[in-house]
């Protein structure tokens, strides 16, 4: 993004003005209430959200990722770039969706008796998270079929002999699993790096929360640290293995000290042992010796687990995650394929996948 900035510095101040236009528009856009009188939310005034506005546009530039998400479809709006969100994976897009919620300042923890635990806040929450995201469709900034697959990535974002990635727009932004960032980073194709864009400046950046959230917090650097979502791996042996002591000691040696050092400085996995922070803190958390072509981040271990472990979120918080995720990412996909349905459409979509969910409770289940 800082390279791509330094290209028109000179422009900065109109930018700034155009900005501030777009971001008080955006910001109206995603302040509506939820079309159900027992759950309206308090609106944001025109007062507050020009103030905001004009702050936030004062400070945008090379050296300042966006803090809130109507920010960053602002930017990409009067830039032509674009956000990469993984749309065409069940859990990646459900995950991607489930830190708009969490920057919205909402937890979609559902109970036992499939109910959302403090419906009215959460409820609202979700509803501007889904707000959020089809501003980002409707205004063409996340790409139909989105997506992060590396060979994919990089047929399309590698740059072609004029200089311009081959779709035509550039990218400056993505919401990248660590482990994807990485195959984007080595995958292969006929020998030769798949993402080849001549040059490139990387960086990491926390996720952005919403406007009105950063509007209504009084911790404004606590809000624009953004939540992420953890990626979780789970190893089981399934009973009936044949050579279960066998299948034992091999999971205990991949999750050996040894194993889990290797596997993180070979850049396959980030783990979750507290120790390994501490004795690699100052190490680069992404060195890929073999991409000298590119600016890699610069972030270190101790970095990482600070600004972004410390606020990180499991979804394993939801009860039945399959389940209710399928009903969720149902109303996802229409969004997705009907970006320009109304709000009020929006607000009784949502209200009526909650109740398919409350509905769960009255299954038959099948206990083995």
């Amino acid at each position: 993004m800082k390279q791509m900035f330094l290209q028109q510095q000179e422009h900065l101040d109109d930018f700034r003005r155009k900005y501030w236009k777009k971001l008080h528009e955006f910001g109206e856009q995603c302040d509506d209430p939820l079309p159900q009188p027992a759950k309206r939310c308090r609106r944001i005034s025109q007062v507050e959200l020009d103030r905001a506005c004009k702050m936030l546009a004062e400070s945008v530039g090379p050296d300042t990722p966006p803090r809130t998400w109507e920010e960053l479809t602002a930017i990409c709006a009067l830039k032509d770039w674009s956000f990469l969100l993984e749309t065409q994976t069940f859990d990646s897009f459900l995950c991607g969706f489930l830190e708009l919620v969490w920057g919205c300042a909402g937890e979609l923890h559902v109970d036992r008796h499939y109910r959302l635990r403090q419906a009215q806040t959460n409820g609202l929450a979700t509803y501007q998270a889904l707000l959020l995201l089809r501003l980002l469709l409707e205004q063409g900034i996340v790409p139909k079929h989105s997506t992060l697959e590396a060979s994919a990535f990089g047929r399309r974002f590698s740059a072609a002999r004029d200089g311009r990635p081959e779709g035509g727009r550039e990218w400056a932004f993505a919401r990248h699993w660590y482990s994807t960032f990485v195959d984007v980073l080595t995958a292969k194709i006929d020998g030769s790096y798949a993402w080849q864009p001549g040059s490139a400046d990387l960086e990491i950046a926390p996720l952005p929360c919403s406007l009105q959230h950063y509007l209504q917090t009084e911790d404004k650097r606590r809000a624009t640290l953004g939540v992420s979502c953890w990626g979780e791996w789970h190893f089981t042996v399934l009973r009936g293995t044949e050579n279960e002591a066998l299948a034992i000691e091999f999971l205990n040696n991949l999750m050996s000290s040894q194993k889990i050092t290797e596997r993180a400085l070979r850049c396959a996995a980030l783990p979750t042992v507290n120790a390994f922070y501490e004795i690699y803190k100052d190490s680069a958390c992404l060195s890929l010796p073999e991409r000298a072509d590119l600016s890699l981040p610069r972030m270190t271990y101790g970095e990482l687990r600070q600004r972004i472990f410390r606020r990180a979120r499991s979804r394993a918080d939801l009860f039945d995650y399959r389940h209710c995720m399928r009903e969720l990412h149902g109303l996802l996909e229409r969004l997705l394929n009907t970006p320009d349905t109304p709000a009020s459409g929006v607000g009784q979509e949502l209200i009526a996948t909650l109740g398919r969910i409350k509905q769960f409770e009255d299954r038959e289940l099948l206990l083995h």
